[in-house]
């Protein structure tokens, strides 16, 4: 079982095909990575509006930025950021 819970290679390869390989923040085309926006160590949330494509620098810089500002900014931050990219 992956710590994301058994479906995750499926839910990743559905991600990457709704955001066409496309990193959310930069636009990098033929980006690999799926991020949670809030971690799925604290909500076990795997739902699509809880994940965007990102590439390999978007994704440390997320996750960079959580450890920096702080587990519950970075949720609200996240929460108000999935709403500004909306769904696709």
């Amino acid at each position: 079982m992956n710590r994301y819970g058994e479906d995750w290679y499926s839910i990743r390869l559905r991600i990457l095909e709704r955001d066409n390989h496309t990193c959310r923040k930069c636009g990098k085309i033929n980006s690999k990575e799926v991020h949670h926006l809030i971690p799925y160590n604290l909500t076990k949330n795997n739902s699509d509006t809880n994940l965007i494509t990102l590439c390999k620098r978007c994704h440390k810089i997320m996750d960079l930025r959580m450890i920096t500002i702080g587990i519950t900014r970075f949720i609200k931050k996240a929460m108000l950021e999935n709403i500004r990219l909306g769904k696709k």
